[in-house]
């Protein structure tokens, strides 16, 4: 047996965007986290959802019944909940949780100083690997 290889990696994750798109990846994620677990020995967690409003911490993470929670609030409110900061921005977030991985799934806006851009930007230079659904950045 090789040494180490059935350790389990944790790997933490930063969503930005809780629309559509960031909804339905906290819904496969639960979905299909003990098979991730089982088959690849990864453990994805989330440390924070930020939306249009703010932001919701997980201190380390998002507690399953929390992400359960969020899922069936009206849009724009996950920063109502417990751990949520109303009126945070993402990248303060990214900036102060550090998570190895970033999703943006913000809407796309066709500007070049939408939001996004600065998600990506500040994503990137905190070391995260970055992953978007969003077609509008770019430079």
């Amino acid at each position: 047996m090789i040494k180490g290889c059935c350790v389990m990696r944790e790997v933490r994750i930063g969503l930005i965007g809780f629309g559509n798109v960031g909804r339905e990846f906290v819904r496969q994620l639960l979905a299909r986290e003990r098979i991730i677990a089982e088959r690849f020995k990864v453990r994805f967690s989330i440390v924070f959802i930020a939306d249009s409003k703010g932001v919701l911490y997980g201190f380390p993470t998002i507690r399953r019944e929390l992400l359960e929670k969020a899922l069936k609030i009206p849009r724009g409110a996950v920063s109502s909940l417990k751990g949520g900061v109303q009126g945070e921005s993402a990248c303060n977030a990214v900036e102060e949780l550090r998570p190895e991985v970033v999703i943006e799934v913000t809407p796309s806006v066709y500007d070049l100083n939408a939001p996004a851009l600065e998600n990506v930007d500040v994503a990137l230079e905190s070391g995260a690997d970055v992953v978007l659904a969003n077609k509008a950045p770019s430079r």
